[in-house]
């Protein structure tokens, strides 16, 4: 028992050290990385096109938390990935063959699936959203409009939808992969179906805006989802 608190102990210092590093690579190439995102996601909308999109600060701090703000966000994905890693490899002397290469295939999965998505979410999705966005901001001779965006408001939306876009296809992959899995049976699904409804408002309360018309309508996707794969499991 002493020498797993103390490979814990090593994995949990290693994984501080991680965090701090990833922090401070980020840092050093945060303009870089905010290139990135804006031009990624700017390039592929119709606003794209207009030679004078900018963003406007109006405290003097602000610059510096959307920086914060961008740091943290890539910084938590990659530690994610590491803190996930030791956990695996942590309690990979506990399981047998058969399970070991279950649980190893599927994250593999579910890593490639979040490297897919971030593609799709950046290139496609985000873009979209931002399109039907400025559809309605279309100027006229009877009343002009400029967009003027705020850098941290433009951080936190994009930010928002990344979550949530990721964590509802994620969700979808990892319910797919226990309902086919002896983990967790049909009958088990059935007789846990409130506690599933509750964890599903609670999980779209915490990745959507704070609007409660979009957190019920972010739950009720899940909530058809979650009937339709129990459905389909009837009829095998």
């Amino acid at each position: 028992m002493k020498k797993y608190f103390k490979e814990i102990s090593k994995r949990a210092t290693l994984l501080f050290l991680t965090f701090l590093l990833v922090l401070l690579v980020n840092f050093f190439y945060k303009e870089i990385h905010l290139f990135l995102i804006l031009k990624f996601n700017v390039s592929f909308t119709k606003i794209g096109q207009l030679d004078y999109l900018y963003f406007i600060f109006t405290d003097v701090t602000e610059i510096l938390s959307a920086y914060i703000t961008l740091i943290f966000f890539t910084s938590v994905q990659i530690f994610c990935l590491y803190f996930i890693y030791h956990t695996f490899y942590f309690f990979s002397s506990a399981f047998f063959k058969t399970e070991y290469t279950y649980i190893k295939l599927n994250l593999a999965v579910l890593l490639l699936f979040w490297l897919f998505l971030a593609v799709i979410i950046n290139k496609y999705l985000i873009p979209s959203v931002f399109d039907f966005f400025f559809s309605f901001q279309q100027t006229s001779n009877a009343c002009v409009m400029y967009f003027e965006s705020k850098l941290n408001e433009y951080l936190h939306f994009y930010t928002v939808l990344y979550y949530m876009f990721e964590f509802y296809f994620q969700f979808i992959l990892i319910f797919l992969i226990l309902l086919n899995s002896y983990f967790l049976n049909l009958k088990t699904i059935k007789k846990l179906r409130k506690v599933f409804y509750c964890t599903f408002c609670v999980l779209s309360t915490i990745v959507s805006p704070p609007e409660v018309i979009f957190q019920v309508f972010l739950s009720a996707i899940v909530v058809i989802i979650y009937e339709i794969f129990v459905f389909l499991s009837l009829l095998k």
